[in-house]
């Protein structure tokens, strides 16, 4: 027998130590757990690492489509609550501010090279040694319930990296074949637009077809916490791909994952119970770490400690075509000349006991003197530039107040004042 054996089980003997249903770890944190793999955005530093409440990805519960959200497109006159699971769950991970943020959508193809350092860092670098460590751990120590609950945990592993590759790969083949429909039609416009340009027959002001990359649609989402996100992205887009989710290339290799996903998690929950105690504490140490870096989103490309600036622009690879990047309007849009009693861009509160100011839609925050900004909708609808058409929108979705004079009176003034500015910065 190793050595290693009658060392540790010394050990745990004069601990005194003994741990009873330490299965029952394995179900905690599932809801963080579906939040965070949910949104789709691969974690440098955790991909390959076990996760707490692996029944989620055996379950697919990661994919259900979240309530509470709703998304405007003025651009094809389309309301819908139906949003992707993993759109809503991106939005909700966000810290986006109640009016201020755009986030941009492109098609571009992630390159070779970014996928391969990635890889080598999450697996190579993390996932291999601190599950090798485990493996070797207990081979060397003849904990074979131990082994048995290492070999579960990275099961569990194959398993998540698979299924959500699986989803990034399906939004992949979605957006080619939407980007592919979207050019075949640009190029049969852009032959009759030609044929009729010869002939004559272009009306007054016509311009030639946009290619479909560069018609972007004007899309705003409120989120269930009525925070309002600006959408700018090609119009193919939001239809397949925002607001269904995505098919799966493989179904049947899909359901076999899944069904191995339950397996791992049924022997993990069981093994790590009849585990030695070095064992226990090392998974249990292990999972908690792990599922606190995904929440938490440490060393994703949306890293919540890289957003907090919005100086340098922020870009998240989704899956290998789809990009996001993330920007702000101008702070300087919140001042309104034309209005002298309209709210400035900043204001001072005083005091830790002052309620919320709700024309504003934000609470006061604690502590004295500190300022924050103006975030207004009626001044997040003049941003957008609206036409008769989306303004005629926006009364029918009830967007705007129906009958208060004075609200529209102030943002008619604000539109014709918005008009004047030059275009530029976060706009």
């Amino acid at each position: 027998m190793y050595p290693w054996h009658s060392i540790l089980s010394k050990w745990a003997e004069s601990t005194g130590l003994h741990v009873d249903a330490l299965g029952l770890v394995t179900i905690l944190g599932a809801e963080e757990v579906n939040n965070s793999v949910g949104r789709l955005v691969s974690g440098s530093y955790v991909e390959f690492l076990p996760l707490l409440g692996a029944f989620v990805l055996a379950s697919d519960r990661f994919t259900e489509k979240r309530p509470g959200f709703t998304l405007y497109n003025f651009t094809s006159s389309m309301k819908t609550t139906e949003l992707a699971g993993w759109f809503s769950r991106w939005l909700k991970a966000q810290e986006f501010s109640q009016i201020r943020d755009i986030v941009t959508w492109k098609v571009e193809k992630c390159s070779r090279s970014r996928r391969w350092q990635a890889f080598l860092v999450r697996f190579l670098l993390i996932g291999l040694p601190v599950n090798g460590l485990l493996v070797a751990l207990t081979v060397l120590s003849g904990d074979w319930w131990g082994f048995a609950n290492a070999v579960s945990m990275v099961l569990s592993v194959i398993v998540r990296v698979f299924l959500v590759s699986q989803r990034q790969a399906g939004i992949d083949d979605t957006t080619e074949k939407a980007q592919a429909e979207a050019v075949d039609l640009h190029r049969k416009e852009v032959a009759a637009y030609e044929t009729d340009r010869k002939l004559g027959k272009l009306r007054p002001k016509q311009k030639p077809p946009v290619h479909p990359d560069e018609s972007i649609a004007k899309v705003i989402v409120i989120m269930d916490d009525s925070k309002v996100v600006t959408i700018r992205a090609p119009e193919y887009l939001i239809g397949r791909i925002f607001t269904k989710n995505p098919q799966i290339p493989n179904r049947r290799l899909y359901q076999f994952f899944q069904t191995l996903g339950w397996l791992a998690f049924g022997s993990h929950l069981i093994t790590l119970g009849m585990s030695s105690l070095h064992t226990q504490i090392y998974t249990t140490g292990l999972l908690i770490l792990a599922t606190i870096m995904a929440v938490y989103k440490v060393g994703c490309d949306d890293w919540r400690f890289r957003q907090r600036s919005r100086s340098a622009l922020l870009h998240c690879w989704i899956s290998n075509r789809l990009v996001v990047s993330c920007s702000e309007y101008r702070d300087s849009y919140a001042n309104w000349a034309t209005l002298s009693d309209s709210p400035a861009e900043t204001w001072q509160t005083s005091g830790s006991n002052a309620g919320p100011d709700e024309e504003k839609g934000l609470p006061s925050p604690r502590g004295p003197n500190k300022t924050i900004r103006s975030e207004r909708r009626q001044d997040l609808f003049v941003w957008l530039k609206p036409d008769a058409r989306e303004l005629q929108l926006m009364e029918d979705w009830y967007l705007v107040p129906h009958r208060n004079k004075a609200w529209m009176q102030d943002f008619e003034t604000k539109r014709r004042e918005h008009e004047t500015r030059e275009d530029g910065g976060g706009d």
